[in-house]
């Protein structure tokens, strides 16, 4: 139950994230119009007629109104100083460039004084008895 509202709640924010939701009811629009026509004439008229877009019903210029003000809105805004925008992720990168990496190379000296810091254990590891 839970997973199905779920997955239903994922698929209508992203229907409306998209603007989908126009698109929607622009459908149901055409087939209410394609409905109502073809109680007067045949079907193939009626689906000429309503996607013609000559006599648009009162829901098709609901939708293309509310299209159009949802893309002027949407209208990207340049950003200048005045805005005060933070542009974040638009930094130009570096060329990386490998290089070799140093190669350590122990004197004689450091290698015997190493030597002398490896001191024997304190104790004689435990031995196992077998009875």
């Amino acid at each position: 139950m839970w997973r199905r509202f779920k997955i239903f709640s994922v698929v209508v924010a992203w229907l409306l994230a998209t603007g989908s939701q126009w698109e929607i009811m622009q459908t149901v629009a055409w087939a209410k119009m394609i409905a109502e026509n073809a109680r007067t004439m045949s079907l193939s008229a009626a689906v000429s007629e309503t996607l013609s877009g000559q006599k648009p019903c009162s829901m098709c210029k609901f939708v293309a109104g509310a299209q159009q003000q949802e893309e002027h809105s949407n209208a990207t805004v340049p950003a200048t100083e005045t805005t005060g925008k933070i542009v974040l992720f638009c930094y130009e990168i570096p060329d990386a460039v490998p290089t070799q990496a140093a190669v350590n190379t122990w004197r004689e000296f450091d290698l015997q004084a190493l030597d002398l810091l490896r001191l024997a254990p304190p104790t004689p590891p435990p031995r196992s008895c077998h009875v």
